[in-house]
């Protein structure tokens, strides 16, 4: 079987280099796409669904967690990065791999071998790069939240948050007295925004706080229920989310 790979890299040498030894590690990886920007690996990914991406973090305009900001991904990443330990401790945490710079050709066998096995196991599903995103970026975490109620503004503290939600294609927080409000946002930018030790994203359509489940309901052995206060009908874990959950809430 043929895996579809997208390369992010604006250094041109370095994707050059990482294109000679992904084809020298792997004949089952095709490189389908190159993308040196924030902006075009944005308009790329909107169109097409790769089935792995070896991503640099800085780009030449901007940090690439800014993508997950626009586009939901949810195609396992291998980072190719010379970030900090920090930044490694994240990604250990959330099971993505990553490759320091320069390269070794040892490591790339690695990293695609642990993909690969993933892939045809159908393991390793789950990883939320939104919430990674925001866990290098705690300086962005947000406080508490402007609403404004018909010519009026009010604030409501993050600590008062039971869960965001969205309906009608529109973003709301709900508290934990139930009041619920509209929130210019989307719900993939504001994942980014909250703090993911508090915070965590079950499925599209709700972003929870630890402090608003009381229990969890075993439908199957696909299917979780989270039980909240306020109560929300239909918090289904998402598949691909249950295993990072679990962990989540098992700190």
């Amino acid at each position: 079987m043929r895996i579809k790979a997208l390369i992010i890299e604006d250094e041109v040498i370095a994707a050059r280099n990482l294109k000679r030894m992904i084809r020298s590690v792997s004949d089952t990886i095709e490189i389908v796409g190159e993308c040196e920007s924030v902006e075009e690996s944005i308009e790329w990914l909107k169109e097409n669904i790769p089935d792995l991406i070896f991503q640099d973090i800085q780009l030449a305009d901007g940090n690439s967690f800014q993508i997950f900001e626009e586009v939901e991904v949810e195609t396992p990443i291998i980072f190719t990065t010379a970030f900090d330990e920090y930044a490694i401790a994240a990604f250990k945490q959330n099971s993505v791999d990553y490759l320091l710079k320069p390269i070794d050709e040892g490591d790339l066998r690695s990293a695609i071998d642990k993909f690969q096995k993933q892939y045809f196991e159908r393991k390793g599903a789950g990883i939320d790069y939104a919430q990674l995103s925001a866990m290098l970026r705690p300086q962005d975490f947000r406080k508490r939240f402007l609403i404004k109620i018909g010519s009026k503004f009010k604030t409501v503290n993050i600590e008062d948050v039971a869960y965001f939600f969205v309906d009608n294609k529109v973003c709301h927080i709900r508290t934990k007295e139930n009041r619920s409000y509209p929130l210019d946002i989307s719900m993939t930018q504001l994942a980014t925004k909250v703090d993911p030790t508090d915070f965590f994203r079950i499925n599209r359509q709700l972003l929870v706080s630890a402090t608003a489940i009381e229990s969890l309901q075993y439908l199957s052995s696909t299917r979780v229920r989270v039980n909240l206060n306020p109560t929300y009908e239909n918090a289904i874990v998402a598949i691909e989310k249950i295993v990072p959950f679990k962990k989540w809430l098992d700190r």
